[in-house]
């Protein structure tokens, strides 16, 4: 997919359209004096820059058509430099480029973004909070995708990229624990990682003596354990198999809901588990 500047799109066929249109003036006004010198100031100013941005931004969205013209049109401006030599062809040349364009923006699809799809497109702070940018930024992948699918209104595959990055947070507490990263794939899945996570902090807590680093660490992990629990069968199940697809609302639930669970992870461990417990 490529991006599309909106606002110097639009300034730069506004400045064409202007040249063109002054060019027409010119043309009929060539003993008007005080016309002749206002066009050539309105039209010529830095068209060099001009052309040249708009040649890079036609190549950039792939006008190919469009952007050929361009070029016939800067060389032309560039040989005629001044006003009244050739002003014609230099007016017939901006005219044919005008419908080039239109022909190829009718030929191609555009997709806007509202100023909130935008905030999850391409945000300007992280998008689940600076903390877990921080400490985890071995999820930072998949948390930018997810924020870019919901955006592009695709809840389905934001939310699988959701999952995927709650993974990296329950590897982080296995490995908070002193679970050892599992190495054969049948054990990477949540129901063996969570029965490990569930039985580290049975033992623990029913130790006879002290188990655990700090005393709040207990509440910390039955709650982690709980949330998880709770998002692995209706939600993480349930987005692996292909039968199943989310609206918008359910997407953006399920990416708020992942986005909590990452902001309380980071407040305890990064992405290895530190501090131990």
């Amino acid at each position: 997919m490529i991006e599309l500047d909106a606002s110097r799109f639009h300034h730069l066929t506004v400045f064409l359209a202007l040249a063109e249109g002054s060019l027409s003036i010119h043309r009929w006004n060539r003993t008007n004096e005080r016309v002749t010198i206002a066009v050539k100031g309105a039209v010529h100013g830095d068209m060099g820059k001009e052309f040249d941005d708009f040649i890079a931004m036609l190549d950039s969205i792939g006008l190919r058509i469009s952007r050929a013209k361009l070029v016939e049109v800067k060389t032309c401006w560039v040989a005629h430099g001044q006003l009244g030599q050739d002003d014609e062809r230099l007016e017939k040349l901006l005219h044919e480029f005008r419908d080039r364009l239109y022909d190829e923006l009718k030929a191609s699809k555009f997709i806007v973004l509202k100023s909130g799809e935008q905030a999850l497109y391409e945000p300007q702070v992280p998008l689940f909070g600076t903390l877990v940018a921080l400490r985890f930024p071995s999820a930072a992948f998949e948390i930018a995708e997810a924020g870019k699918c919901l955006a592009l209104e695709r809840p389905t595959a934001s939310a699988f990229h959701a999952m995927r990055s709650i993974e990296i947070g329950i590897r982080a507490i296995a490995r908070c624990l002193g679970i050892s990263d599992p190495i054969k794939d049948a054990d990477r899945n949540w129901a063996v990682m969570l029965r490990k996570v569930k039985d580290e902090t049975n033992r623990r807590n029913s130790a006879t003596s002290p188990a655990w680093a700090n005393s709040s660490d207990r509440q910390f992990f039955e709650e982690v354990y709980a949330s998880l629990d709770a998002v692995r069968n209706p939600w993480r199940n349930a987005t692996m198999h292909v039968e199943n697809v989310y609206t918008e609302d359910e997407g953006t639930m399920i990416f708020n809901a992942v986005k909590g669970f990452m902001m309380k992870l980071a407040t305890r461990m990064d992405d290895n588990g530190v501090p131990l417990a």
